[in-house]
């Protein structure tokens, strides 16, 4: 079904509802991945595309992503035999990554940027009855839902300003097509708050399921593991809703047009018609199999499939892959004394 949706239909299902995480936090739906379908998205989508997230690009960004990792290494080591919050670390040597690639400089701001990616998931994440009907949305006012969110829009100001302050003279926009400054902010925030959030939640799970699986750790293979990882812990669970340009029909069901298309991306990389054991954390099963996780093979769709995959799969990965193997080669993970695997 998943196939149908973002491959036999992708063209009629490849809008965004309307939604007011988007509307709020991000300047009136001028982010890329829930700006709604058309002139707007295509511009972006080229921008990131074309400039942004190049083969070429990561290449050159690699240095970066090293020296950011080896620094994270050191500090690792230097800490020997006292607690560290591993979590939050990788979250601030993504965030140090991130800045550096979009703005050629290191930043103080990791633990105010986790907070307030925290805090928008937080809120995002919750139900929403004026997104589920639309008549309803002074509902979302009395709810409070909006001022949390007006809130967070609030503290982003005093952040992603101070970006664009050293982001916007290198900015090269097409004649026909401007960016105004909330469009700016809604797309930095976008890329910092995926490539941080998102890229750290990947290393944690693969880190957990390794501890609970030490004999997978001795012979991990890093690309195998992340695909696992994705598999049963894809960044996002569900993947951001489509919206039906117009009426089409997906597996018999009649889908007219305005309506949401929830894509159950956690569901898909645990469904046992395409998976043997699919509870299981078992890297090896892709040692034999050509499925990867770009958006070709439906049966594991971590990043979404079509007009709407996400562009930034291969700087993520290239990150991914590059702190997980280190931190694998220099430490030797263990669960602490007393404490159960599944706990």
């Amino acid at each position: 079904m998943a196939k149908e949706v973002m491959k036999t239909h992708d063209a009629l299902l490849c809008n965004r509802p309307s939604i007011l995480l988007a509307e709020v936090a991000f300047y009136n739906l001028s982010n890329l991945a829930l700006s709604p379908y058309g002139d707007y998205w295509r511009q972006v989508g080229k921008i990131t595309t074309l400039e942004l997230f190049t083969a070429r690009r990561v290449q050159v960004f690699r240095p970066i992503i090293e020296d950011e990792v080896v620094d994270f290494v050191k500090f690792l080591a230097s800490q020997s035999g006292s607690v560290v919050n591993v979590s939050s670390k990788i979250f601030s040597i993504l965030f140090n990554i991130t800045l550096r690639i979009g703005m050629n400089k290191k930043g103080k701001d990791g633990e105010e940027f986790k907070t307030l990616i925290g805090d928008m998931t937080a809120i995002s994440s919750g139900f929403s009855i004026g997104d589920l009907y639309p008549s309803l949305k002074f509902i979302s006012t009395i709810s409070g839902m909006k001022g949390q969110l007006q809130g967070i829009e609030d503290q982003e100001e005093d952040l992603i300003d101070v970006l664009l302050k050293f982001h916007k003279d290198n900015l090269c926009l097409d004649t026909n097509f401007s960016l105004t400054t909330n469009n700016i902010k809604a797309i930095v925030l976008e890329l910092f708050g995926a490539a941080s959030e998102t890229s750290s939640t990947v290393i944690e799970w693969a880190i957990s399921e390794l501890l609970k699986n030490p004999i997978k750790m001795k012979k991990a293979q890093d690309e195998l593991v992340i695909k696992e990882t994705l598999r049963l812990h894809p960044p996002f669970p569900c993947l951001t809703p489509r919206e039906s340009l117009a009426r089409c029909e997906i597996d018999g069901y009649e889908i007219p047009s305005k309506t949401r298309v929830l894509i159950n991306a956690w569901a898909i990389g645990r469904n046992p018609k395409h998976w043997t054991n699919p509870g299981e954390f078992n890297p090896e099963r892709f040692e034999e199999s050509s499925i990867d996780y770009k958006g070709m093979h439906f049966e594991l769709i971590p990043f979404g499939s079509g007009r709407r995959v996400c562009p930034g799969i291969g700087l993520s990965i290239a990150t991914i892959e590059l702190v997980l193997a280190m931190l694998l080669y220099h430490f030797d993970w263990k669960i602490p004394n007393g404490t159960r695997p599944e706990e």
